[in-house]
């Protein structure tokens, strides 16, 4: 009786299935590959018939390409960092779906010649805050805090913050160690359940290159505690 594992296929024969194919499309072919030469291995083994080979392939593949799985968020916390914060708008998600294709992103199509980089986003950004200095794009707080200093604090080392709100922010990003990564010094006022404005005031000067306010988005304190609003500092002769 012949061995029915001399019969087993090759590999450019099996990615060339249009299911694979369609899935290559999908999810690179580095992924559907490596699941195709398991497959064929399994075949040799005897533990899967060449016919059977391209469809035990595809059924060790994942729909899309990530690990992340769609959930519903019952936690009571609308704004989850656990579950992906915010969830995009359907504008988001069409920009998204712009941008993951060629754009004009740094090209100006009136003259054909190179143009500013996301210069429309920077924009936007500029006319919703038109009372700011200058707009810049990050994609986390803890790099904007640190562009901050390196722009602000250069000459003027201190940075006045509350003792309250020297936290530790995702991913073990902790406040002052990422002000003093960059050069920064703070100047701690308060105590940490209450700070004052007058305590703002009283450590602001020459040196002062900027109050920093840190939201408590992941952290709460109750009881005797007063804090002072970006309102009220925004009167201090330094940037807040």
């Amino acid at each position: 009786m012949d061995d029915v594992r001399r019969a087993t296929p090759r590999t450019d024969r099996i990615l060339a299935d249009p299911a694979l194919r369609e899935a290559t499309s999908r999810l690179g072919t580095p992924l559907v590959k490596k699941a195709v030469v398991a497959a064929i291995a399994r075949c040799r083994a005897g533990e899967l018939a060449p016919a059977d080979v391209a469809t035990a392939a595809l059924s060790t593949l994942p729909v899309v390409a990530t690990r992340m799985r769609p959930v519903i968020n019952a936690t009571g916390v609308i704004v989850h960092t656990n579950l992906g914060r915010a969830p995009l708008s359907a504008a988001a998600v069409d920009a998204l779906s712009v941008a993951a294709g060629s754009t004009d992103v740094e090209l100006d199509l009136a003259t054909g010649r190179r143009g500013g980089r996301g210069r429309w986003a920077l924009a936007a950004l500029r006319a919703a805050v038109p009372d700011a200095g200058g707009v810049h794009v990050v994609n986390n707080g803890a790099a904007a805090l640190a562009l901050v200093t390196v722009a602000l604090a250069a000459g003027r080392q201190n940075i006045v913050v509350a003792r309250g709100e020297l936290v530790e922010i995702g991913d073990g990003f902790r406040i002052p160690e990422l002000i003093e990564s960059v050069g920064g010094r703070l100047r701690e006022v308060g105590t940490t359940n209450r700070v004052r404005a007058s305590d703002y005031a009283d450590a602001v000067d020459t040196d002062t290159a900027f109050v920093l306010k840190v939201h408590p988005s992941n952290f709460v304190v109750t009881g005797f505690t007063s804090t002072v609003s970006v309102r009220e500092l925004a009167g201090l002769p330094v940037p807040v």
